[in-house]
């Protein structure tokens, strides 16, 4: 099998053992919250261990950690939330929606849209005029849900991140933005989410070469390996779960085909 056949597999594995098992659910939703936190405080530029993230989701306070690091994980944390909300009703994100998430990572009124053309050293390219940001991202987020259904889902969540960041709308921000895009395409498909296994440097080389290149691929892969890894995991975690139960989950899964 090759990576999307593979990785199809094991999130209909994942799905089939998960169950009802009320414990085991909220754990896996909790357990998503952070795992995606580790990365997008790392590619924020403020890495903490997992062990923080979770500190400061239970509201614990550490003397060390600066006030606005506090703001963006509890801002994070408001997101995700209204994510599972927007998906109880099937909602597609739209300009209101970003600006809503927008608004809650970074405690702000209104969602600020780039107002310059500036260079972005990091990716060396312009990115399109900033009076054209709305309507190319309005016109991104219509296109890329209207055929959703048709597309694998890895590809989806992938090329909607890349092609935000192309359009660069929220200046330093939009990387933040992007992942928060990626995060929901991820769930809508009940898949996991995962700690992308790139660092910042491994990041932004994969943003320069499709940029540059117009080749996703590097990035797509990376976001596959990232999603194996996790799916890998919770697998492991639910099994075990049905064993500690005395069900067996060889059987179940025979039962549910």
């Amino acid at each position: 099998m090759d990576m999307k056949e593979i990785i199809i597999s094991k999130l209909d594995e994942f799905k089939r053992l998960r169950g009802h098992d009320l414990q085991l659910n909220a754990w896996l939703r909790d357990s998503d919250l952070w795992y995606w936190l580790y990365s997008a405080l790392r590619l924020n530029g403020t890495p903490l261990d997992k062990q923080q993230i979770l500190s400061v989701l239970s509201g614990e306070l550490q003397e060390n950690l600066p006030l606005d690091t506090y703001s963006f994980i509890h801002g994070y944390a408001a997101v995700y939330k209204d994510m599972v909300d927007c998906l109880e009703m099937q909602a597609n994100p739209d300009l209101k929606i970003m600006h809503r998430w927008y608004c809650s990572v970074f405690g702000t009124d209104e969602a600020e849209y780039r107002r310059n053309n500036p260079v972005v050293y990091q990716w060396d390219f312009v990115p399109p005029h900033f009076l054209d940001v709305r309507d190319l991202l309005d016109s991104m987020l219509k296109k890329a849900y209207a055929s959703r259904h048709s597309d694998y889902f890895i590809d989806n969540a992938a090329m909607l991140h890349l092609d935000l960041l192309k359009i660069y709308p929220y200046g330093k921000n939009s990387i933040i933005m992007a992942g928060i895009l990626m995060m929901y395409v991820l769930m809508s498909y009940g898949c996991p989410l995962p700690s992308l296994t790139a660092n910042e440097v491994d990041y932004s080389n994969l943003i320069y070469k499709y940029i540059h290149d117009g080749d996703p691929e590097p990035f797509i892969s990376m976001v596959e390996r990232s999603v194996l890894n996790r799916l890998e995991a919770v697998i492991e975690i639910c099994r075990q779960a049905r064993e500690a139960r005395g069900e067996r989950p060889e059987l179940l899964l025979k039962e549910d085909q």
